[in-house]
């Protein structure tokens, strides 16, 4: 009997270990502006910015996905980790349904910054830019799928003629 209830205690304990971290960390969804950071943050809805507005990215903050979740860049998003503290966008667990949705450029965006950042196994390109202008150095953008576009980094530029019919 001792035996069970001590397996049932040890049992117990170890889940609570195991949900502690998801309940220390600020979960985060919705339109976001001003400065996040550093620390571990859980994504649990779309995250936007808004046209004329920035968001900074502190080194050292992670940003965890637990679904499909994409990041609309209307304003301004900087962010700049160091080489010993980089900025993490990733998912939450190792299971297929924590996948996240990437960040996306709209061409309201005004020019935007990555640096020493990590992002990491998105259903959709990692980023993808529409007529927009950023900044890519010291970062790694990997495991990421997309079926119509690239995988890593998608961008449409304007065209500067429209097409028409070619005469021979």
């Amino acid at each position: 009997m001792n035996r069970i209830v001590f397996s049932l205690f040890m049992f117990v304990m170890f889940s609570l270990t195991l949900s502690i971290p998801a309940l220390a960390q600020q979960q985060i969804s919705g339109t976001q502006t001003g400065t996040l950071g550093p620390g571990s943050y859980l994504v649990t809805g779309s995250i936007n910015v808004p046209v004329n507005q920035t968001l900074t990215i502190l080194p050292g903050t992670e940003f965890l996905h637990n679904g499909y979740h994409t990041w609309t860049i209307n304003g301004k998003l900087i962010a700049q980790g160091t080489e010993i503290d980089s900025i993490r966008f990733v998912r939450q667990n190792p299971i297929l349904s924590h996948r996240w949705g990437g960040i996306r450029f709209q061409s309201s965006a005004s020019l935007s910054t990555f640096e020493y950042c990590v992002i990491d196994n998105c259903q959709s390109s990692g980023i993808y830019t529409i007529y927009a202008n950023l900044t890519i150095s010291n970062s790694r953008i990997s495991n990421c799928t997309a079926v119509a576009h690239g995988a890593g980094i998608s961008k449409i530029v304007a065209r500067t003629k429209p097409l028409g019919v070619i005469k021979g």
